[in-house]
């Protein structure tokens, strides 16, 4: 009687460990990078819910600190930038 040799065809693909880490690696790269994207477009929604979780919360002033803080990175990212007339900067106003 022969033994019994399964057919090459039935066989699985011969995978080299390092190829398995590739594969994970790969895979889990896309999963966080599909994530970062996903905060970065929704960052304000985000902010927002948070917000009003905070406002139920026991606590108000949690939420009045949220508020604030929330507040003022929006109205300092302009008010910062001085503005004359047309001029914008302080190098533009130096020469007007």
């Amino acid at each position: 009687m022969a033994p019994l040799v399964p057919s090459p065809t039935l066989l699985p693909p011969k995978v080299s460990v390092s190829g398995l880490i590739y594969e994970q690696m790969y895979r889990t790269r896309a999963t966080f990078k599909l994530a970062l994207r996903y905060c970065q477009r929704h960052k304000e929604q985000v902010q927002a819910d948070a917000c009003a979780r905070s406002y139920f919360d026991a606590d108000p002033r949690k939420f009045w600190q949220n508020v604030t803080k929330t507040a003022s990175v929006k109205a300092t990212r302009f008010a910062n930038r001085p503005k004359i007339g047309d001029s914008i900067g302080e190098k533009d106003m130096c020469c007007m």
